[in-house]
C-alpha cells in the first residue's frame, strides 16, 4: 500500500512503486510535541531541511537536521520534538517493501527473513548533494514535466544510494559499551543542535567544545566517528541546506543567500555549492523554484558527475 497524502504530509509523486512528499509540523501541533506516532509504510526515508529532535521507540533520541537522514521501518513507533522555531520540514522519499529489501540485502542478507524490519539503525548522515537531488525530484515532480517512468526511476535510484550510505557509514565504527555510546551520542546531537541553532555563527573550537564540555581532540575523534564528517564540513553541510531553502523561495539573489547562509561572500557559496552538487546556486534556484524546468535525467545526469 502506498503513502497517501494528508495536509501536514503533502505528496508530489505516488506510484504502486514509489512516492515523494514533505513532511510539515509547525510548532505547537499536536504531532510535533512528543505524541507517538506509527509508521505505518516501511521503506521510508526523511531527510530534514530544519532541526527536531527524533526518537523511534526504545532507541536514543537523535536530533534530525540538515546532513541527517531518518529511517522508518513498519510499524515502527516514534516520536518528534521541536527544536528550531521554524519546525519540522522534512523531504522523504518511499519505495515498495521489496526494493527496501532488496536494498537492505546487499549489506544484510537476514533482512530477507525480517521484511519489516529492513533498518537497524534510526538514522543516518548524509551530503547536501543527496539533499539536492530529492529536491530537485520533488521538484520535477511538481512541474509535472515528467512521466512516471522517469520519477520512478530516479527515486529507486536515489533510494538505493542512501540506504548504501547509511549501511556504509556503521561498517568502519568499532563497537563500544552502551555507556560510551549514549555519552558520545548525546555530545554530537547537543553539537548539531548548537550548530543549526544559529548557523551563520563563526564558532571557534574551543568555544563550540566548551559548551558540550568536551575536550578540542576528544570532540574532534567523537564527531568524525559518529557521523562522518568534520565538525566544519558538517556546519558546512547545515549552511548549504539553509542556503538551498533561500534559493528555493526565488526572490532571493544568490549574494543574500549567501549573506543569509553564513558565507562570506557570493562566490565561496558558489564554489562550496558546486563543488558538493555540481550545480552553480543560480541554476540550483531556477529548477527548485520552477523558473526554469529541465529532464531529471539532464539533472541527475549532472548530479552524477565526477567534479573536476
Amino acid at each position: 500500500m502506498s503513502p497517501t497524502t494528508t495536509d501536514d504530509w503533502p505528496m508530489y509523486h505516488v506510484s504502486q512503486l514509489s512516492a515523494v512528499g514533505t513532511v510539515v509540523n509547525t510548532i505547537g501541533s499536536d504531532r510535533f510535541d512528543g505524541e507517538q506516532i506509527t509508521a505505518l509504510h516501511g521503506g521510508m526515508v526523511g531527510l530534514p531541511r530544519h532541526a527536531f529532535k527524533y526518537k523511534r521507540a526504545g532507541e536514543q533520541a537523535v536530533v534530525g537536521a540538515p546532513g541527517c537522514s531518518l529511517w522508518s521501518n513498519k510499524n515502527q513507533v516514534f516520536e518528534r520534538a521541536p527544536i528550531d522555531p521554524r519546525g519540522e520540514v522534512t523531504d522523504w522519499l518511499w519505495v515498495r517493501p521489496e526494493i527496501t529489501v532488496q536494498a537492505a540485502a546487499r549489506h544484510n542478507p537476514a533482512v530477507i527473513d525480517r521484511p519489516d524490519d529492513p533498518f537497524p539503525f534510526a538514522y543516518g548522515y548524509t551530503s547536501s548533494r543527496t539533499q539536492l537531488e530529492l529536491r530537485l525530484i520533488i521538484a520535477a515532480a511538481k512541474s509535472g514535466i515528467e512521466d512516471q517512468l522517469a520519477i520512478d526511476e530516479a527515486i529507486v535510484s536515489l533510494f538505493a544510494r542512501m540506504v548504501d550510505q547509511a549501511f556504509a557509514g556503521r561498517s568502519h565504527k568499532k563497537p563500544r559499551k552502551e555507556a560510551t555510546q549514549k555519552t558520545h551520542r548525546n555530545l554530537v546531537n547537543e553539537a548539531i543542535r548548537l550548530l543549526t541553532t544559529d548557523p551563520t555563527k563563526k564558532w571557534t573550537l574551543d568555544e563550540l567544545g566548551s559548551k558540550v564540555h568536551t575536550a578540542p581532540l576528544h570532540f574532534c575523534r567523537v564527531f568524525k566517528q559518529i557521523t562522518g564528517y568534520s565538525i566544519r564540513d558538517y556546519q558546512l553541510q547545515i549552511r548549504l541546506a539553509l542556503a538551498m531553502d533561500l534559493l528555493e523561495c526565488g526572490g532571493v539573489s544568490v549574494s543574500d543567500a549567501a549573506r543569509m547562509a553564513g558565507f562570506s561572500s557570493q562566490s565561496h557559496l558558489s564554489d562550496a555549492f558546486y563543488e558538493i552538487t555540481q550545480l552553480r546556486p543560480s541554476r540550483a534556484s531556477a529548477y527548485l523554484s520552477g523558473k526554469a524546468a529541465t529532464s531529471l535525467r539532464s539533472l541527475m545526469d549532472n548530479q552524477h558527475t565526477d567534479h573536476a
